[in-house]
């Protein structure tokens, strides 16, 4: 695109000086004023063109901040759905050890099969996330800056979730022992 621009002018240059010596001392002047307009014509229209780029990027950048955001809202939708259902889980236990229809070792074994289950949706949840975010970016999306910092968050996540499923594991074969 920029070639063909200088090629074009490379020939209204050229064919300006050819007009200038023509024409005299009032052609030169002429074809002199022409000559800076023209090149004031091109410092504008470089300008302008610097200007859209930093425009289109500028858009490019809220677009994707729109629908980072907009992921961000799902997965916190996501969690704290998988949150409140732990948590009515565990006051129904609860209540249920209060109404003594279950012993202590019943209701800590099955909180501890309640967590446990929280932690692996905990987890496929962040394995959806990286596979969300690693897609995002094939599509173009997000940046590659964005898509670094977001897998490497995710796999702390994922590892802490890994961690975490691990302990509830452990927690929930301890309670089974006692019994």
């Amino acid at each position: 695109r920029s070639g063909v621009r200088t090629r074009t002018r490379d020939r209204d240059f050229k064919y300006l000086a050819e007009q200038a010596k023509t024409l005299g001392q009032l052609g030169f002047e002429r074809v002199f004023n022409e000559v800076a307009n023209t090149r004031e014509e091109i410092q504008k229209t470089a300008e302008m063109e610097k200007q859209v780029a930093e425009q289109t990027t500028q858009m490019l950048y809220a677009q994707q901040q729109a629908q980072l955001e907009q992921f961000q809202e799902l997965v916190a939708d996501k969690q704290a759905v998988l949150q409140q259902g732990e948590s009515k889980s565990i006051m129904a236990i609860k209540k249920s050890q209060l109404d003594r229809k279950l012993s202590e070792s019943q209701a800590a074994i099955k909180t501890a099969e309640v967590q446990e289950k929280t932690a692996k949706q905990n987890l496929r949840l962040t394995q959806e996330q990286k596979r969300t975010i690693e897609q995002m970016y094939r599509d173009g999306t997000i940046s590659a800056e964005e898509f670094t910092k977001r897998m490497r968050d995710l796999k702390t996540e994922e590892l802490r979730g890994e961690q975490n499923l691990v302990e509830q594991k452990l927690a929930n074969r301890e309670y089974r022992d006692w019994e």
